[in-house]
């Protein structure tokens, strides 16, 4: 299970299995209890949580009758682990997966593996309506790694809708009624680097975070972000010059919230 979302009060990490017990564990027990590979009852334990329901959106409590109901707002996620094949899973639960065109699998990510871009590459998400965000409010966030001085990471415009790119060295975003944001320090340095963008209506403004850290604002207009155009990791849909991106891209996630 993954809580993906790193904005606000939640937090950006996956999830195997939780366990709830009524004592206060001491150090030879957390070893224990973190060593345990299968469903054990055990001393205290008053709920237990496996995340293996699949596609529902709930949750099990196997121990007790404390069962939950999960709720989220991403609409797309892609983490690249596969290092194989030509689909890129979309592990949110509106499975836009991606078509890859070109780019590479590279073994070394963030987590696990991660895509390569040379410079013509893209990942064809689809026009899920999940993207169609209209007047609200949302959130991009993905890792990328490059020395290039622009390239497209995500976007999905035409006209009205957003784009996330590396410009003029810099992270940048625009859509919904503004000129566009960049961040304040150079991000092609061929390190990786951690970038979100917040579509924040409520606020009034565009946000830029860069590595964990509030980077840079614009104010937001009220142009919609819905547009006909596909979702593409790695180019703009109508390609040009310094529309593709060259470089690693990893755990891409877009949510339809600020």
């Amino acid at each position: 299970m993954s809580f993906a979302r790193n904005i606000g009060n939640t937090i950006d990490s996956r999830y195997n299995m939780i366990r709830v017990r009524k004592y206060a564990s001491t150090a030879p027990t957390v070893v224990e209890h973190a060593n345990e590979s299968a469903f054990n009852v055990g001393t205290g334990l008053v709920a237990y949580y496996s995340f293996d329901n699949d596609a529902e959106n709930k949750t099990v409590d196997l121990v007790g009758k404390n069962d939950g109901t999960l709720y989220g707002s991403t609409v797309g996620l892609w983490h690249f682990d596969e290092n194989s094949g030509t689909v890129a899973v979309d592990s949110s639960s509106y499975s836009n997966n991606g078509a890859i065109s070109g780019a590479t699998w590279n073994s070394s990510g963030i987590s696990s593996a991660s895509l390569y871009f040379d410079g013509n590459d893209y990942v064809d998400c689809g026009t899920g309506s999940g993207f169609n965000f209209g007047t609200g409010s949302a959130t991009i966030s993905l890792w990328f790694k490059t020395s290039s001085t622009t390239g497209a990471l995500i976007t999905k415009r035409t006209g009205t809708g957003f784009q996330v790119y590396v410009n003029a060295n810099k992270f940048y975003a625009d859509g919904a009624g503004t000129a566009g944001v960049s961040s304040i320090s150079n991000v092609n340095d061929n390190v990786w680097h951690y970038g979100v963008v917040v579509y924040d209506r409520v606020g009034g403004l565009l946000r830029l975070y860069v590595d964990g850290k509030a980077d840079n604002t614009a104010a937001l207009g009220s142009t919609t972000l819905t547009d006909a155009a596909n979702c593409n990791i790695g180019r703009k849909l109508l390609g040009g010059a310094g529309d593709y991106y060259t470089g690693l891209i990893d755990e891409v996630a877009v949510y339809d919230k600020a």
